[in-house]
């Protein structure tokens, strides 16, 4: 009765959600620290997934959390250093978590190269170190990967059309015997385009790699026994809700991503710093302003800052999605993208509705529609 008489709207629901996972996100840390400092290798192996083994042990053979830096998505286990030491070149950091250079010698321990695609990319790096409790973390840290990798993947083909019709101007300069002038241009070009190239091939080695990590978590909890009951990742249901929940979907709409990768935003900082420097809010706010444009309401996003954008736009998406019965947030996504993207607005109202009344309930600021503004600026030019 009290659910009743409360009458939870989904938005609040949603908001509550994040919250509690919120404080779930604190706690991880110590929990992980705690786990590492307590368990033996051997417990250690087979509860958590590292991309170097033999790494991870030789710095777990002395235990000393002091030294262990908590990341979004799991542990360094060498404090997060990126300024190298010239006292002590055999201490770890991001200048030697690549892959191995040389083996050891008789004076020389084993070298290693820098982490790929720049310091501080802990998911190719051998320090580092995770488990279950950073599944919905390295979720969502995939998804920003694959929105940078697409970002790098769309300028390049950009690149290469500029330069393949220069390559045909030269083509038949040559043909015509004329001289071709835009040499540095071509030149310009080419080297943009190859930078963009390796940019989005190493983003999506960096997506294999956080898969990879994912996909071992997953087993390890496909692994465990009826009877282990130790931080369990679904407390209720079976192995396929998990599965259900964490699975790679490819699409074509760039707008289910945007939903999903600000949504993501909200919850984890480190995403949301690295999201800012993209143009997803902006981009995602312009589709929701053209939906509410076609619906006769005034396009709101455009008066709010970027944070605000970013939460107003999570609440009214959530809203739309709550509409639709799916087993998952993602699914809900999707299905509110197809709604945008196919214009079904048109022809059913109550999704973009619902979606009004969320994002009305959040920020407390009434979503008006153009006609009343014409309304209003009529009566004042009517006063005057």
């Amino acid at each position: 009765m009290t659910l009743y008489y409360t009458k939870i709207t989904p938005s609040v629901m949603a908001n509550k959600m994040k919250e509690a996972e919120l404080r779930v996100v604190a706690n991880q840390e110590e929990s992980l620290k705690s786990f590492l400092q307590d368990a033996e290798l051997r417990q250690i192996e087979l509860n958590s997934v590292c991309n170097h083994i033999k790494s991870v042990n030789n710095v777990l053979k002395v235990k000393n959390p002091a030294g262990w830096q908590e990341k979004g998505i799991g542990l360094c286990l060498v404090g997060g250093n990126t300024s190298r030491s010239n006292e002590s070149p055999d201490v770890g950091g991001c200048w030697n978590g690549g892959e191995q250079l040389k083996k050891a010698t008789q004076t020389v321990g084993n070298i290693y190269n820098a982490v790929p695609h720049g310091f501080e990319n802990c998911i190719r790096c051998r320090w580092f170190i995770t488990d279950a409790r950073y599944l919905c973390a390295l979720n969502a840290h995939f998804n920003n990967l694959s929105y940078h990798a697409s970002l790098s993947a769309k300028l390049a083909v950009e690149l290469e059309n500029k330069k393949d019709e220069l390559l045909d101007e030269r083509y038949f300069c040559e043909e015509d015997g004329r001289a071709f002038s835009k040499n540095d241009e071509l030149v310009s070009l080419e080297r943009r385009w190859e930078h963009q190239v390796t940019d989005a091939d190493e983003y999506c080695k960096d997506m294999i790699s956080c898969f990879q990590v994912i996909k071992e978590l997953l087993l390890l909890e496909d692994q465990r026994g009826n009877e282990d009951e130790s931080t369990k990742i679904v407390s209720l249901g079976s192995a396929e809700n998990l599965h259900q929940s964490i699975g790679f979907c490819e699409t074509e709409s760039a707008l289910w991503q945007l939903m999903q990768v600000c949504d993501d935003a909200e919850l984890y900082p480190d995403l949301s710093e690295n999201l800012k420097k993209t143009p997803a809010v902006l981009d995602r706010s312009n589709h929701l302003n053209r939906l509410l444009l076609h619906n006769g309401y005034a396009p709101i996003f455009m008066n709010m800052d970027e944070q605000m954008q970013l939460v107003a736009g999570n609440a009214m998406i959530r809203a739309m999605a709550s509409q639709y019965k799916t087993v998952s947030e993602g699914s809900g996504f999707k299905e509110v993208s197809n709604y945008i993207e196919a214009q079904e607005y048109l022809a059913d109202k109550g999704v973009i509705n619902k979606g009004i009344e969320g994002v009305s309930q959040f920020t407390d600021l009434p979503v008006i529609k153009l006609s009343d503004l014409q309304n209003q600026s009529a009566g004042a030019l009517g006063n005057e």
